[in-house]
């Protein structure tokens, strides 16, 4: 008996591990948790902060607005993902 097959006999006659397949993906394409929370959170900082810039300096100037909607569209991809979803948001509300 090898040291492999030790590892296989757990001490029950005619037991066998379970079978598994394995999905094998490349570590430079390997997403961690950890990395892409923090890239959101940097994202979110980011955009955060224009969002503040601009709407100081609407508050400044007496050029005509924007809907939050364009504004944030304006922001780029994380605007235009908030305004999508704040826009189906509004059509699920009822009308009151």
């Amino acid at each position: 008996m090898t040291r492999n097959d030790d590892a296989h006999d757990n001490g029950t006659p005619g037991a066998e591990l379970p079978k598994f397949s394995v999905n094998v993906v490349p570590t430079d394409q390997l997403r961690l948790m950890k990395y892409d929370h923090a890239a959101h959170v940097h994202a979110e900082a980011d955009f955060q902060a224009e969002l503040s810039r601009r709407i100081q300096e609407s508050d400044a100037s007496s050029e005509a607005g924007m809907t939050t909607e364009e504004l944030a569209e304006s922001l780029g991809p994380l605007g235009q993902q908030w305004a999508d979803d704040y826009r189906a948001a509004q059509q699920k509300k009822p009308h009151e």
